[in-house]
């Protein structure tokens, strides 16, 4: 959902030839493929295709000066098709990346977008817009009958949209920073996502701006009670927000956004490209996992995995220092190379399918699948007298579990919630490899770390912590937070994961909690690929919230984003070694 790069980043895109044509050729309005406007080649050139419903939607087409037909790239994204100000949009610039190839280019804004007619609500036309502006391209004399998509979020999830229906002029798409779950777009296991549902809805509520909503803003906004009004408090009434709110599950509400087997149900090759460190890459390392066990093996589709956030490494603000790590721009070639493949026909060097970088190394490598098989499972065990208190005392991260039970309790207010350096989060200024602060003045996190490393060890995989635990509240939160300590003292954003007792089953239904009761929580991080050098350590931080990335939980059991008065709650840890609370890191065999 991010879109825009600085003009000092890229260069300036000369658009020309801005030209409005209707349907004035006779044709019926809501017939796409009647639609047959002149086009002007070696320009762009602005029209009006209509959809089915005889809704408009404002799309820039250019066409390379030489004689046609050709191929074309298209790009369906609802942030603006048009470059203003002293920013450059990123479409204008692919514009001009793929033209210099030969390929023709479609730059729509979406239904009730800027330019394009209709009304617009998040993600809800983009599967009929998406088959209807194609149906509009394939009958175009310019056109060649072989068709690829590009774009990244939103306008990744708008490629998804359209591929699962299968054109049969569909040769490729290469969704980035993409998931294929539209549940996940906005809550994390039950948790609304303070970034997106919150701070990007308030952003993008009016129809022909995209404002940055400022940070404290959006914290404000997170801590609004009832959430379901903090459309309401900061600028008024968003009827898709509301929505959103009242379907904390992932039931069939979601599934009219986009199947929930989307990635079944496509048969061209895939580009994917993602970040260690972006806010969809857990979601999207499962989608390429499930492309490739449907592919047999093939190779045909491909993923590149960076040290980057939302913004693919360009003008990102990470502590750490990735000095290899390179950004989107550096892999153009393998772009424009791919592209040419399945839209020419030119050769394809033969790489991957999957690149990997691995921050520990500082080093890219390429392998056939995306994790290695049979991989061995390292735990470390939670224990030591004291986990509170993160300048006190820490409890550990060991090899053995403890001896003895043990109970650790802290009390979660969501009225305070934790503020967090770095993570996956849609901000570049805060997302990433940040350095984190103490947490001296917090009673309520637990902390637990491990020893140095006494040799290298490579993680290749998942991430996960089980916890054995009780709270006072009928349902709560759980965030587990892993740092990377260096050798110095240091310690740089990691790993994170969330968890709700009424979701610990799933995200399907709700699970009933009784107060007090002891029960099993298992919180998945992303996996990554990071190797552990000598003298490294992990700290492992349980807390209950983390304001930047989720909105506090109210600690009661229904109509969580409806509840004006939240509650505290008293969360407890059991440490022993019949029920032992771990650290799960799958390893490098």
């Amino acid at each position: 959902m991010m879109k825009r790069l600085t003009s000092h980043c890229l260069a300036w895109v000369t658009l020309s030839l801005w030209l409005l044509q209707g349907c004035s050729d006779g044709s019926s309005p809501c017939d796409p493929a009647a639609f047959a406007p002149d086009i002007a080649a070696g320009g762009m050139t602005e029209i009006m295709v209509p959809m089915r419903d005889c809704i408009r939607l404002a799309t820039n087409v250019y066409l390379p000066g030489t004689s046609g037909p050709h191929p074309l790239v298209l790009i369906r994204l609802p942030y603006g098709k048009d470059a203003s100000g002293d920013t450059l949009d990123v479409t204008s610039v692919l514009a001009t990346f793929f033209l210099t190839t030969g390929l023709a280019v479609a730059v729509q804004d979406t239904r009730g977008r800027f330019r394009s007619d209709g009304e617009w609500e998040p993600l809800l036309h983009e599967q009929a817009d998406g088959i209807d502006t194609v149906h509009w391209i394939e009958a175009q004399p310019w056109f060649d009958g072989n068709l690829a998509t590009a774009g990244a979020s939103y306008f990744g999830f708008t490629q998804l949209a359209l591929a699962h229906q299968q054109p049969a002029t569909l040769r490729t798409i290469v969704p980035m920073i993409t998931p294929s779950s539209a549940y996940s777009l906005f809550y994390h296991n039950g948790l609304v996502r303070s970034d997106i549902t919150v701070g990007w809805s308030l952003g993008i509520r009016e129809p022909t701006a995209q404002t940055r909503v400022p940070g404290q803003t959006v914290e404000a906004a997170a801590m609004h009670w009832p959430l379901v009004e903090a459309d309401d408090a900061f600028g008024g009434d968003i009827p898709w927000y509301n929505e959103w709110l009242d379907h904390p599950f992932d039931t069939e509400y979601y599934d009219r956004y986009l199947p929930r087997d989307v990635y079944d149900r496509i048969d061209t090759p895939i580009l994917m490209i993602s970040g260690w460190f972006d806010i969809f890459n857990a979601t999207q390392l499962a989608d390429f996992e499930r492309v490739q066990a449907r592919e047999g093996g093939s190779g045909a589709s491909r993923i590149i995995v960076g040290p980057w956030t939302h913004s693919m490494g360009v003008l990102e603000s990470h502590d750490l220092v990735f000095e290899h790590g390179g950004n989107l721009l550096t892999f153009q070639d393998k772009l424009l190379e791919w592209y040419g493949h399945h839209l020419k026909g030119t050769p394809m060097s033969a790489w991957g399918p999957v690149m990997l970088y691995d921050p520990g190394l500082d080093e890219w490598i390429e392998r056939r699948t995306l994790w290695p098989k049979d991989r061995p499972e390292h735990l470390l065990y939670l224990g030591g007298d004291r986990g509170a208190a993160a300048c006190g005392e820490k409890g550990v991260l060991s090899t053995t579990p403890s001896v003895e039970t043990r109970a650790l309790t802290y009390v979660y207010d969501p009225r305070d919630p934790i503020i967090r350096e770095g993570g996956a989060l849609l901000s570049a200024e805060w997302a990433g490899a940040k350095r984190q602060k103490d947490l001296c003045s917090r009673t309520d996190v637990l902390v637990f770390e491990s020893e140095g490393r006494a040799t290298d060890l490579t993680l290749d995989g998942a991430i996960s912590v089980s916890l054995s635990v009780a709270s006072s509240a009928p349902d709560t939160a759980f965030v587990a937070r892993l740092s990377l300590v260096k050798p110095d003292g240091q310690a740089f954003y990691f790993r994170e994961g969330y968890a709700t007792l009424s979701h610990r089953e799933g995200n399907r239904m709700q699970t009933r909690y009784k107060p007090g009761e002891r029960v099993d929580l298992h919180i998945d991080m992303p996996p990554i690929l990071w190797t552990l050098r000598q003298g490294d350590r992990l700290r492992l931080e349980i807390s209950s919230s983390n304001l930047r990335a989720v909105a506090p939980h109210p600690n009661v059991d229904h109509d969580w984003n409806r509840t004006a008065e939240p509650r505290a709650a008293a969360q407890t840890i059991f440490l022993d070694r019949e029920n032992s609370s771990a650290l799960r890191l799958e390893v490098r065999p």
